[in-house]
């Protein structure tokens, strides 16, 4: 259950936005995240399938604004019986499992003695008009977007420059989770990219969807 080195199942309790980030105005959702197991056994109870708590048990799901909202260990301490309250999502592989970014969810554990751990792929899906992320924080927080949003017409059209920025983008995302891991660095993938790429700059104004201050 460490979420604190690269390659665990992330056991830790989270949101991956607050609300608002992940919400407009009117209460709409603008983002999605989508997850499949890819093992060939799928995700299930005993080898790390996703749990998650369902909106009706959280007390702090709409209050963005709340120092508890995103200290989810915090807010699950005040729920009783939270072995019944949680949901399991156990799939066959290639079945996407979605849900809104600001649910609270974390990875199972494999069982001892599994011989096949889950291995799943993630993304989040945002609308144009979805609030941008920021990185950073304090007074360094940004939120110049980098790279524009694609639509699926432009994925035949997107050169490798533009391409390794969203990677970029998508590794420093989870920085906040793994401070010190030289890998997920601003200044290790400004490095990676290349000189000549327009985006280079500007990866340290991509969002991190982690820390999006509330707005």
């Amino acid at each position: 259950n460490d979420a604190g080195h690269v390659g665990a199942n992330f056991g830790a309790s989270h949101r991956d936005m607050t609300y608002s980030a992940c919400h407009n105005d009117k209460e709409e959702s603008t983002s999605l995240n989508a997850w499949v197991s890819i093992n060939s056994t799928g995700a299930t109870s005993n080898n790390g399938c996703m749990h998650a708590i369902p909106i009706e048990h959280d007390d702090y799901f709409y209050s963005h604004r709340h120092p508890y909202h995103m200290d989810t260990e915090r807010a699950l301490s005040f729920l009783e019986d939270m072995q019944s309250k949680q949901i399991q999502m156990q799939a066959p592989p290639g079945v996407v499992c979605t849900w809104t970014p600001c649910l609270i969810h974390w990875g199972g554990e494999c069982k001892i003695g599994e011989l096949d751990p889950r291995i799943s792929v993630g993304a989040t899906f945002r609308k144009k008009v979805a609030a941008q992320s920021a990185f950073g924080s304090g007074a360094a927080v940004s939120f110049s977007s980098g790279p524009p949003p694609t639509d699926r017409h432009d994925m035949g059209t997107i050169g490798l420059s533009r391409r390794l920025s969203y990677a970029a983008k998508a590794l420093l995302s989870y920085s906040h989770w793994y401070p010190g891991f030289p890998g997920l660095s601003l200044e290790q993938c400004q490095r990676a990219l290349p000189v000549e790429n327009e985006h280079a700059q500007e990866v340290g104004r991509f969002g991190n969807d982690g820390v999006v201050p509330d707005r």
